[in-house]
C-alpha cells in the first residue's frame, strides 16, 4: 500500500505472512539426533509454523526512512509432534529494524541497523551448543548506478 500526501510526502506499508504446516509423510530412523525415528506426521524441525513482517517506510524528496518488524514463530529442535518440551522448543521472536537513505544523482546513501534493540534470543541448540540472535548491527552504505 501506498500513500502519496501532501508536500511530496509519501507512505509505503508492506505487510507479509507465512503459515507453514510441514510435516513428514513417510517414517524412518536416523542416527541424526534432529531426526531420530521419525513417524508419518511429524513435525519438521526447525520450521515455524507462524512468520510475518510488516514494514513501513516514509519518503520526501530524496530521502527515505523506514521500520521492520519481523516475526518468527516458535521452532522444534528434534522432529516429534504434540507439545514440544523447554529444553527442545525455540520460543518465538520479534525483531525490528530500521533503513535510511539518501539519493544524489545516481548515487545512494544508505544506513540499515538490524535487530534494533539489541535483544539476546535463542535462535539454536544445534549443532554445539546454544546460539544467540546476532546483537545490534549497523551497516552503511553507498550504491552508484552507472548509466
Amino acid at each position: 500500500m501506498r500513500k502519496r500526501l501532501p508536500l511530496d510526502f509519501s507512505v509505503h506499508a508492506d505487510l507479509a505472512y507465512t503459515f507453514t504446516y510441514g510435516t513428514f509423510t513417510t517414517a524412518f530412523r536416523s542416527d541424526n539426533p534432529i531426526w531420530g525415528a521419525v513417524t508419518p506426521g511429524d513435525f519438521l524441525p526447525y520450521v515455524p509454523m507462524h512468520q510475518g513482517q510488516l514494514r513501513v517506510r516514509g519518503a520526501w524528496r530524496n530521502f527515505e526512512l523506514g521500520v521492520g518488524a519481523m516475526y518468527y514463530g516458535d521452532v522444534r529442535e528434534v522432529a516429534g509432534r504434540g507439545e514440544t518440551p523447554d529444553e527442545l522448543l525455540v520460543p518465538g521472536r520479534v525483531l525490528l529494524d530500521l533503513t535510511a537513505s539518501a539519493d544524489f544523482g545516481p548515487a545512494r546513501v544508505y544506513l540499515t541497523l538490524n535487530n534494533l534493540t539489541n535483544q539476546s534470543a535463542l535462535v539454536s541448540r544445534r549443532p554445539f551448543g546454544a546460539r544467540p540472535q546476532a546483537p545490534l548491527m549497523a551497516q552503511v552504505g553507498l550504491k552508484y548506478a552507472f548509466r
